[in-house]
């Protein structure tokens, strides 16, 4: 019963995970330009980021979100069976 219950755990932790990964490279510092114009130069934040249109990451996610139902699934299944095993052992 444990281990069923650290896959629904683990499960719920990839859901999160994966949402998480939407955006697949985000990148900030600081970055230098030079124009050859001495007066268009200078130092200032950088940051470039992908936006997903197309691709959000929904088969991973999707996978996920699998993973944790059949891993709830086989909690109840191997509740039910070792309450039948139970059963059949008192009567």
């Amino acid at each position: 019963i444990q281990l069923a219950q650290k896959r629904i755990a683990y499960s719920g932790n990839l859901i999160a995970y994966e949402k998480s990964r939407m955006f697949k490279e985000i990148d900030l510092g600081i970055a230098f330009k030079q124009d050859f114009d001495p007066q268009q130069r200078g130092i200032g934040p950088y940051l470039n980021a992908e936006i997903p249109l197309f691709d959000q990451n929904q088969a991973r996610i999707a996978h996920a979100e699998f993973s944790l139902k059949k891993a709830e699934r086989e909690y109840t299944d191997t509740q039910l069976r070792i309450k039948s095993e139970v059963m059949t052992q008192f009567k």
